[in-house]
């Protein structure tokens, strides 16, 4: 059967406007994976398989990740430059080797988070929770700790150089081996807190020989 031309054309509309029907389906069909708050609002979308993937995509695009719920997530070696995790929930994420230099997590609970060797030079985490959280080998150089909970934390080998320590909790925490070149406890007036128990390690780690009278 022969098509006129007018047919012809009109056919191959439909059949693009079909395609093109078809493809809106797919699209919609794709399930997305969402980062969303402790409230259930959602921050963010992807079409990214898994949550490291997901969050690093925000970051490309500036996406400010302010109160979002992250408990338990493997963002291990993700680069998370920059970010805001102000208030964010990373109960025990696992953010091994990754990269949070100038990041703002003030006010996030990162309690039993895994920051074994996280780059962590030049963030804020002014009033976080980092109570049990391994910090063993981190690098957070020029951080801010003000007021932050560090207490049974692990912080063996951690670099912790001009970094501001004002009135935080460092009670139970491991002492050994840190880098305290220059860092900022504020001296008289402070309420930068350790136990007795940890005397000796602290002393050894700031280069204070403590001999008998």
């Amino acid at each position: 059967m022969k098509l006129s031309k007018e047919k012809a054309l009109k056919k191959i509309e439909e059949l693009k406007k079909y395609v093109k029907n078809e493809e809106k389906k797919e699209n919609s069909s794709k399930v997305k994976l969402q980062i969303k708050t402790l409230a259930g609002e959602v921050l963010f979308e992807s079409e990214k398989t898994t949550i490291k993937e997901a969050v690093v995509e925000a970051v490309v695009k500036d996406t400010d990740l302010r109160d979002s719920d992250l408990r338990n997530a493997d963002l291990r070696d993700a680069n998370l430059r920059n970010v805001n995790l102000e208030d964010a929930n990373l109960k025990d994420a696992n953010l091994e080797d990754a990269n949070l230099e100038d990041a703002n997590l003030e006010d996030a609970n990162l309690e039993d988070a895994n920051l074994k060797g996280t780059n962590l030079r030049d963030v804020n985490l002014r009033n976080a929770d980092l109570r049990g959280t391994n910090l063993e080998d981190a690098n957070l150089k020029d951080a801010n700790l003000e007021d932050a909970n560090l207490e049974d934390a692990n912080l063996e080998g951690t670099n912790l150089e001009d970094a501001n320590l004002k009135d935080v909790d460092l009670r139970g925490a491991n002492l050994r081996n840190v880098d305290f070149y220059q860092t900022k406890f504020y001296g008289k007036g402070g309420t930068t807190k350790i136990k007795k128990s940890q005397v000796d390690d602290f002393f050894e780690t700031l280069g204070v020989i403590v001999e008998e009278d």
